[in-house]
């Protein structure tokens, strides 16, 4: 192996999801909610299927005019002070790449300052690896940010909001994204053995960056039925020649058994509470009372939660980038991966 008795640098990567939008903006909508208010027919409350089945249910199969109706709600708004700081201090954190399953632009608004980002603007940040911008799966576009002289690649790699088209929601588009993803990572075969840092290879996709890098998952559930994820997650442990590290950020919830956490466990990630557990979760037969109260409650362990996460993610990158540094300069001796 041509990396053997070299150091590789490692990108830092932060896959971000909905929770602190849901946290810190209360009035954010989350993506149940969403699929609820497209109903077209009568579906029970409790049913069991995967969220990307459901949208198929509750929008007869037109999930694609749900997003088209929801698209303009979607770009998402920065306007309570806890958002914005939070989003602030991932902005300075230093992150190599930025990835988000959000489909709106509240990173973005967060570094041009304002409340809700202008088509304008996302025109003259939008990005592509390729020249050519991407129409509907965006595994090369991406929207470039300056924030306090930091630049950020922000990567909306479920879509984003300006484009419908783009978003990824049902289970037809979660398959067809896989798809590409397979198709991906075949043709760049085996070139990740190939070269020493990140920095030499050709930024082509953010999928470079999550197989190469340590990757920071916050706020983002891990659906089962987000598989393209989970292909992802299984294909960084298997491929030797990707490598890195997941650290998977959410309190411990209530279950005896967390079927989650012990997948990831298997697949080789980190999960990590720091500590915090969320109350017991009441039945959807429970008093609206008592449904609010856990909403409440649940809340506030979570926005705890994101203040720890964020200062430990912060931690764990200015970290590994003094470790490079000082791996460069000569300080110590290179380490074989």
């Amino acid at each position: 192996m041509e990396n053997q008795g070299k150091r590789i640098k490692r990108p830092s990567v932060l896959l971000l999801g909905n929770g602190l939008n849901l946290s810190y903006a209360g009035r954010a909508m989350d993506w149940k909610t969403l699929i609820k208010d497209g109903t077209l027919q009568y579906v029970p409350d409790d049913i069991v299927v995967p969220l990307s089945l459901e949208v198929v249910l509750r929008t007869k199969d037109r999930a694609k005019d749900l997003m088209k109706l929801k698209s303009k709600i979607l770009y998402g708004r920065v306007d309570t002070d806890l958002l914005r700081t939070s989003l602030e201090q991932i902005l300075r954190t230093g992150f190599d790449e930025i990835l988000t399953t959000n489909y709106g632009y509240e990173l973005e608004s967060t570094a041009f300052m304002m409340p809700q980002i202008s088509d304008y603007r996302l025109r003259r940040i939008s990005r592509s690896t390729t020249g050519r911008i991407d129409a509907k799966y965006l595994l090369h576009t991406y929207n470039e940010v300056t924030f306090e002289g930091r630049q950020n690649r922000i990567w909306h790699i479920h879509g984003e909001a300006k484009k419908p088209g783009s978003m990824v929601i049902d289970h037809y588009h979660y398959g067809s994204l896989l798809n590409r993803f397979v198709n991906f990572y075949r043709w760049r075969g085996n070139a990740y053995k190939t070269y020493k840092t990140y920095e030499d290879v050709p930024k082509e996709s953010w999928l470079d960056a999550f197989l190469m890098g340590d990757v920071y998952i916050l706020g983002q559930g891990l659906d089962f039925a987000e598989m393209d994820l989970w292909w992802l997650v299984n294909r960084k442990k298997t491929d030797k020649n990707a490598g890195g590290s997941i650290y998977f950020y959410e309190p411990k919830s209530d279950r005896n058994y967390d079927s989650k956490i012990e997948l990831l466990k298997i697949y080789g990630a980190t999960p990590l509470d720091l500590g915090f557990e969320l109350p017991e979760k009441p039945t959807h037969r429970a008093a609206a009372a008592v449904r609010a109260q856990y909403v409440q409650e649940k809340n506030e362990v979570f926005r705890a939660f994101y203040q720890k996460a964020l200062e430990d993610i912060r931690r764990r990158v200015e970290a590994g980038a003094k470790k490079v540094k000082e791996d460069s300069d000569g300080k110590n001796s290179p380490l074989s991966l």
